[in-house]
């Protein structure tokens, strides 16, 4: 549209000097004026007529046109630097002729032209800077939507969808996995996005802090494999562990706001992540300071805790006292046995499959802690960050706690716990709801003797002839059998205990094996929890008779 000012510069043109110049746009419609014209009716009447002034739109050359009423002289306005050919068309006809020289008959249709163009240059700079101010405006909201968002999922969809509407292009983040290679993490919603398409590079931002502009990525095929691509480092300092990868044809202005955004996302990054790891501590320190009389009862409690918040398929906790290992808790199966160092001065190991902390306590006593992954689910790049915390609560922990989880002369009445705690649990939980009854035995059972291999094994068969099929029977950490007699009270126990006492005296003449105990507690008001029950049953073991 063109000004109010110009048009009425015009209309003065066409009265007094007999200047008619018509404003036609890009599709050959009438800017000005309003009302039809013989020109119009021209192009409508004629498709060469039609077609020539199209043609010189878009080469951007002048055209001269014979019309009933006189010969107009057409001009192609001067290109806009973002747009591929002229906006608009300028005819120039006089009206009437009069003395004027040549050079001044050239002069007037320049000269509307200039005019025409300088008004359409105004009315562009003034709807830009409109728009300049819109974004701004924008961006202040969005900057405040991005401090007040504190989960990394809403941040990404946050960025990549502003990406997109501001500049349209496409978007995406990238997460470094614990590999050191950076996998996605959000796209647009909708986008369809290719398996090659879901790696990027590392080496392409080693240390950077500054977007970096790729060009094209080839291995990324070839539906956006040929756009340009820019990396955005999403932290304040080199080595990012998140990226944005702007896709696409976009202006420079582009480039230099996303990569303030990116350094305020990366704060705010920071700053997510440094709540987790309070809350992380928080949490493991609370389980510390709730205790119990039995340390190892704890340390099952954590290490069940880190398995179950990183997703872990086997976890095991190993305290090493000068070259003396004893397994305070094993948790699942592992296909291979925990790497255990020989020393504290193993280094931590974070793989995607692997957790290994290796944790000093003292003078030549060390614990180990290992995580192992499912084999088809690998490790996330947040659980390396609660694994961490973890691991130094669990330190502080055991630094005291070694003592007592290392006294020999305790080893008669304190239970080792182990996976099975869990099942104690489920069906403690069980008898609480339903109210029923439940007795835990748990048997010692001295290491193996000369011509046996495995005594457990043998005693484990002899307490399994003794039970029911609805009572479960289990290992716990160590040398030590547990059985959990469903539906059966304190004295209902004595008399199972009674022919278990029998039963493995037996078996333990025949294995020459001395020092086989037999404990046993029920479940009761004041004997609620796993750890009672482990507690009231080692308390009460009493040798069998061989």
């Amino acid at each position: 549209m063109l000004s109010s000012s110009l048009s009425q510069l015009l209309e003065r043109a066409r009265t007094r000097f007999g200047l008619e110049v018509e404003v036609l746009d890009s599709g050959l419609q009438h800017l000005y004026p309003a009302s039809s014209t013989a020109l119009a009716r021209l192009i409508e009447e004629s498709p060469a007529v039609r077609q020539s002034l199209l043609d010189a739109l878009a080469d951007g050359r002048p055209e001269q046109l014979d019309g009933v009423d006189g010969q107009y002289q057409v001009f192609p306005l001067r290109r806009l630097a973002r747009l591929r050919q002229s906006s608009a068309l300028v005819a120039v006809r006089r009206s009437e002729r009069t003395a004027a020289s040549s050079d001044e008959e050239k002069a007037w249709p320049e000269l509307a032209r200039a005019i025409v163009e300088a008004d359409f240059a105004a009315a562009d700079a003034l709807t830009d800077e409109r728009q300049h101010s819109r974004r701004l405006l924008a961006t202040l909201r969005f900057l405040k939507h991005l401090v007040e968002t504190d989960v990394e999922a809403d941040l990404g969809h946050a960025i990549v969808q502003a990406a997109a509407v501001w500049f349209d292009v496409d978007a995406r983040i990238f997460q470094r996995d614990l590999a050191g290679d950076f996998v996605l993490h959000t796209s647009l919603p909708g986008a369809h996005v290719e398996e090659s398409e879901k790696r990027l590079n590392a080496q392409w931002l080693e240390g950077a802090v500054e977007p970096v502009r790729l060009g094209s990525i080839p291995e990324w095929g070839q539906s956006i494999g040929g756009s340009e691509v820019v990396l955005v480092p999403l932290a304040v300092n080199g080595s990012p562990d998140w990226v944005l990868a702007l896709i696409g044809s976009f202006p420079a202005d582009a480039e230099s706001l996303f990569a303030v955004l990116g350094r305020i996302v990366g704060v705010q990054l920071e700053t997510i992540r440094t709540r987790r790891r309070d809350r992380a501590r928080q949490h493991f320190e609370s389980l510390v300071e709730q205790g119990g009389a039995v340390p190892e009862l704890l340390a099952v409690r954590i290490v069940r805790e880190l398995t179950d918040m990183t997703g872990a398929a086997s976890a095991s906790l190993i305290l090493n006292r000068r070259g003396r290992e004893r397994r305070v808790v094993v948790i699942g199966t592992s296909p291979e046995p925990p790497a255990a160092p020989m020393d504290a001065s193993g280094a931590w190991r974070f793989t995607p499959t692997e957790f290994v902390c290796t944790l000093p306590l003292g003078d030549g006593i060390f614990a180990t802690f290992d995580l192992r992954a499912a084999a088809s689910e690998p490790f996330a790049p947040d659980a390396e960050l609660v694994v961490r915390v973890a691991a130094r609560v669990l330190q502080c922990w055991l630094a005291g706690a070694e003592p007592t989880l290392a006294d020999l002369t305790r080893e008669s009445i304190r239970p080792a716990v182990s996976e099975f705690v869990s099942r104690i649990e489920e069906e403690l939980e069980r008898a609480k709801r339903f109210d029923l009854r439940l007795s835990l035995v748990l048997i010692d059972i001295p290491g193996a003797v000369s011509g046996y291999s495995d005594a457990t094994s043998v005693m484990k068969d002899a307490v399994r002839q003794e039970l029911r099929g609805s009572d479960v029977l289990g290992t716990m950490n160590g040398d030590r059998v547990a059985a959990l007699l469903t539906h059966t009270d304190g004295t209902g126990s004595y008399k199972v205990v009674g022919r278990l006492r029998r039963r493995l005296g037996e078996a333990a003449g025949r294995l020459n094996l001395a020092g086989v105990r037999v404990g046993h507690a029920a479940f009761s008001p004041d004997c609620r929890t796993a750890e009672a029950l482990l507690s009231r049953a080692a308390q009460e073991a009493q040798p069998v008779n061989v």
